[in-house]
């Protein structure tokens, strides 16, 4: 329980001085970091708990990170890509791209194609879920963007 705990903690810290470096304001860089602890928390809930593989984990939570920032900007009149690159931090394959780069250097060709693929499928499925999230968003306000359209139209 203890190493999860010290994840979240991880992801919102570290999703902080990720926003910080980047100037990301006050208010925006606590609600992105609260996305970042979000977006590990999906990820970490469909690796460890519900046994599902790192392409589909990592396409869950990066929808999810889409998904709430792109509430937040909506909510905080802030456009979404300000919460949006603070959340996803945690998300990205930084452990296993080292591993990989490291059995390259190494020499060892079957365990670097290995971390190799499982970051690419990690990279993969955060960029799809985030495009499917944003494409959702972007159809549902157009829809809505017709509607109210509509009701001026006598």
């Amino acid at each position: 329980m203890s190493g999860y705990l010290l994840k979240l903690i991880g992801a919102f810290f570290g999703s902080m001085g990720f926003g910080y470096l980047f100037h990301v304001r006050n208010r925006n860089l606590i609600i992105g970091s609260i996305g970042g602890v979000i977006g590990i928390v999906i990820y970490l809930l469909c690796t460890d708990m519900l046994k599902i593989n790192v392409f589909m984990s990592s396409f869950i939570a990066g929808f999810g990170c889409d998904l709430y920032s792109e509430i937040m900007a909506r909510v905080f009149k802030a456009p979404s890509t300000t919460f949006f690159m603070v959340a996803f931090l945690p998300l990205v394959p930084g452990g296993s791209l080292y591993y990989c780069i490291e059995n390259i250097v190494s020499q060892n060709s079957a365990l670097a194609i290995q971390f190799g693929i499982k970051t690419f499928l990690t990279a993969l499925g955060i960029a799809l879920g985030m495009s499917v999230g944003w494409a959702l968003c972007d159809l549902l306000r157009k829809i809505g963007s017709i509607r109210k359209n509509r009701l001026y139209i006598k």
